[in-house]
């Protein structure tokens, strides 16, 4: 986790941890990602600044795993619906 992140972490997502049903796996490498992702009912990338890519979508799809994204920066602006 970079420097500049820790303190949002322990302030606003650590307290989530203990919640029931929430389980932290952390960084995971490459190695793991395809297993991890492809085990996925879906990801979930709420968006809310105009990204220019989104590489963890196209990650995420390339293992099958459909993405719940807003409709923000990479993620397209279609009136098509699921």
């Amino acid at each position: 986790m970079d420097r500049v992140d820790r303190d949002y972490f322990e302030h606003d997502i650590r307290p989530l941890l203990a919640l029931p049903g929430i389980d932290y796996i952390g960084e995971i490498g490459d190695a793991q990602k395809a297993e991890f992702l492809g085990g996925a009912l879906a990801l979930l990338m709420p968006i809310d600044w105009p990204e220019p890519f989104g590489l963890v979508m196209i990650e995420a799809m390339a293992c099958g795993t459909p993405v719940i994204a807003f409709r923000s920066g990479s993620v397209p602006r279609s009136s098509r619906t699921a």
